[in-house]
């Protein structure tokens, strides 16, 4: 899910905790940040593995350049403060991608996760992570929505996936799929919760 964001690097920078990976400063990195030092430690060289799996098999590339600014990883303990920073996300969403370009540049990137159980990595990081390493690739044209969103669902959990695959035959049952016509007609994620999770 895409949102726009606003926000300040260097203010959040020196504000929250973070632990980076990449490169010698925090502007140069990956970083996790509203995590306890220990927490933020476990999850952003994991993160930073995840990013590299997403470069190798769907762009065949392993050679990353750094994120500048960097890309935090917002960890959000509970649901108000996850609905704060992402107005207006469904109730059922547990991660949120913003992105702003200038230039045929990456401007700003942002990633909102609501947290796991301590010791295991949130399970919409992978996710959400595709949408970034996407649109770093793709900054002229990005890939229509259909295909971001249908990438980023194969880096969902198991289970994640056998709930998406329990909508579709549920929405086809009900004769509200959507067509390959309609996908690829679609500029925007579609409007309303439920048309969304048939998406």
């Amino acid at each position: 899910m895409a949102v726009s964001v606003a926000w300040a690097c260097a203010d959040l920078l020196g504000r929250l905790t973070a632990a980076e990976i990449g490169g010698p400063t925090p502007r140069t990195a990956l970083i996790v940040v509203g995590a306890a030092p220990a927490r933020a430690e476990l999850i952003a060289p994991r993160a930073a593995e995840t990013r590299r799996s997403i470069h190798s098999l769907l762009l065949g590339a392993t050679d990353l350049r750094p994120w500048v600014p960097p890309c935090p990883i917002h960890l959000h303990r509970d649901r108000a403060s996850f609905a704060r920073m992402v107005p207006g996300a469904p109730q059922a969403v547990r991660g949120a991608t913003s992105l702003e370009f200038t230039a045929g540049m990456v401007r700003s990137r942002r990633v909102d996760v609501m947290d796991a159980v301590e010791g295991e990595v949130p399970d919409a990081l992978a996710h959400e992570l595709v949408h970034v390493v996407l649109a770093d690739h793709f900054v002229d044209r990005p890939p229509p929505r259909w295909a971001d969103e249908g990438l980023a669902v194969l880096f969902d959990t198991p289970d994640k996936q056998r709930g998406h695959q329990s909508d579709f035959h549920a929405a086809a049952a009900r004769g509200q799929a959507w067509t390959i016509a309609d996908l690829t007609a679609l500029e925007s994620e579609p409007a309303g919760p439920a048309r969304l999770r048939v998406f």
